[in-house]
């Protein structure tokens, strides 16, 4: 994402860190939500006798549960609760790329210095 002029990747700055793995984990929420929604209505399913639920509507597999979710519920029921999701996960992914962008910089630089002490620097292109 970011280059540096000698053509070599640049570290990331912290707010490009933290924005870069928020959007990530924002577009794969939203992207995989309507599974795991289905997901929770075949674990609650199997977990309930259904013949002693009035209007409980029967789910035969993954891609069954998703078209009558849609059916009878409509986008709303697919993403019931995102917003949720949304603030926790994407948070806590942005933290962990921010930090890991942190220690990743960090490390090359103790690594670098140490090759420099040694005279190696010019060996190794991290």
């Amino acid at each position: 994402v970011v280059e540096s002029e000698k053509g070599g990747g640049a570290t990331l700055t912290s707010i490009q860190a933290f924005v870069l793995g928020a959007m990530s984990k924002w577009i794969a929420t939203l992207s995989t939500y309507p599974l795991q929604v289905a997901q929770t209505r075949l674990r609650f399913q199997s977990s309930k006798d259904l013949s002693t639920t009035r209007g409980a509507v029967s789910y035969h597999g993954t891609f069954d549960c998703i078209a009558k979710i849609y059916k009878f519920e409509g986008w709303q029921g697919l993403f019931r609760g995102v917003q949720t999701k949304l603030w926790h996960s994407t948070l806590i992914s942005a933290l962990m790329f921010l930090t890991y962008e942190k220690i990743q910089a960090a490390v090359e630089k103790v690594v670098v210095s140490q090759l420099q002490r040694r005279g190696g620097a010019h060996k190794i292109k991290l």
